[in-house]
C-alpha cells in the first residue's frame, strides 16, 4: 500500500531522511521567494554616478581615499547590493533611473565595495564597513582595522590569489554564493551563472566588482585602486 510518498517497505531512517530533505526543499523555496521579493538594494540608494572627474572619467582612489570621498552618512555599497540591482537589471524589474545606475556600473573601472576579506584557518572572514583601512605601497595595513559586522564562510578548499569561477564556488561553497551575488547558485540569471567569479586575497584587504566588461566578479586582483560610488541606507530605491 503506497501513500504519497511514504511506502511501507521504507526503512525508518528512509522516511526520516525523506522528510528532512523535503522541510529543507520548502524552506529553500521559501527563502528564495524572499531573496527574489526584497532585493537588499531596495534598502538603500545609490549615488547616480560614480566619482568623475573633470573630463566626466571615473576618478580612481584607494580604498582609504574613496571611504574619505564619500558624502557625510554615506557607505561604499555591499556586494549584494550590487548584484542584487544587476540581477533586476537583467530580468526587466528596474526603474529608468536605477537601470541608469546598473548601467553606470559597468563603464570603465570597477568600483570599491565596503568590505574587507581575510582568509584564516579555512575560513573566509568578510568584514563589512571597514574602516581604518591604510593604502600602503601596493597592498593595504587592516592591521588597525574596524568594523560594522563580520560573516564567515568555510573556504572548503577554494583557492587564494586566483580567479575561481561562481560554479566552483557553488559546489564548495553555497553560502558564500548567496551572499556575495544575494542569491543561490540555482536562483541567479544564466548571464551571473555562467560568467561570474571570485578572487580571494591570501591576506586581509578591500575587493571590488567589475573592470572595463568584466561586470561580475567579485575581487581583490590587482585592485589598489578602484572608482568611488556610495550609499545612504533609509533612502530606498523603487
Amino acid at each position: 500500500m503506497v501513500f504519497g510518498w511514504f511506502k511501507e517497505n521504507k526503512s525508518k531512517e528512509e522516511i526520516e531522511l525523506e522528510s528532512r530533505l523535503f522541510r529543507e526543499e520548502e524552506r529553500n523555496k521559501i527563502w528564495n521567494a524572499l531573496l527574489t521579493e526584497n532585493p537588499p538594494y531596495k534598502a538603500i540608494q545609490f549615488e547616480p554616478l560614480a566619482y568623475l572627474e573633470p573630463n566626466k572619467h571615473k576618478a580612481l582612489f584607494t580604498f582609504d581615499k574613496s571611504c574619505e570621498r564619500l558624502p557625510a552618512g554615506y557607505r561604499h555599497p555591499l556586494p549584494n547590493e550590487v548584484f542584487s540591482l544587476i540581477i533586476d537589471g537583467l530580468e526587466g524589474r528596474l526603474s529608468e533611473e536605477l537601470l541608469a545606475v546598473k548601467e553606470d556600473f559597468f563603464k570603465s573601472y570597477g568600483e570599491w565595495l565596503d568590505i574587507v576579506l581575510k582568509p584564516e584557518n579555512g575560513m573566509l572572514h568578510c568584514y563589512e564597513q571597514p574602516r581604518k583601512v591604510i593604502h600602503i605601497p601596493d597592498d593595504y595595513d587592516c592591521s588597525k582595522m574596524i568594523f560594522a559586522r563580520e560573516k564567515q564562510f568555510p573556504l572548503n578548499g577554494l583557492p587564494l590569489k586566483t580567479y575561481v569561477s561562481i560554479k566552483d564556488v557553488a559546489s564548495k561553497s553555497p553560502r558564500l554564493v548567496t551572499y556575495v551575488w544575494s542569491r543561490p547558485f540555482e536562483n541567479l540569471p544564466s548571464e551571473i551563472q555562467n560568467n561570474a567569479g571570485l578572487w580571494i586575497p591570501d591576506h586581509a584587504r578591500p575587493v571590488g566588482r567589475g573592470n572595463f566588461g568584466i561586470n561580475y566578479n567579485f575581487y581583490a586582483f590587482n585592485f589598489n585602486y578602484g572608482a568611488s560610488r556610495g550609499v545612504v541606507d533609509g533612502k530606498k530605491n523603487f
